[in-house]
């Protein structure tokens, strides 16, 4: 897991974060801005969360 931050010029949305997810095939990526570390950070995990769901039913839904 790679983790980026980046702090913008951005007054409302001052704290970007990147999260790249390397799993077998093709790799998650999430990316969001909020006002604070934390928020954009547990938005973040929830992109994440979403996608590896709909890929785990994806792959049930092709046995």
């Amino acid at each position: 897991m790679d983790i980026y931050y980046q702090r913008t010029k951005d007054p409302v949305n001052m704290h970007q974060i990147e999260v790249k997810l390397a799993i077998p095939g093709p790799d998650t990526f999430a990316k969001d801005q909020a006002e604070t570390y934390h928020k954009a950070f547990t938005q973040c995990i929830a992109k994440l969360e979403q996608q590896l769901k709909k890929r785990r039913s994806y792959h049930k839904d092709r046995k």
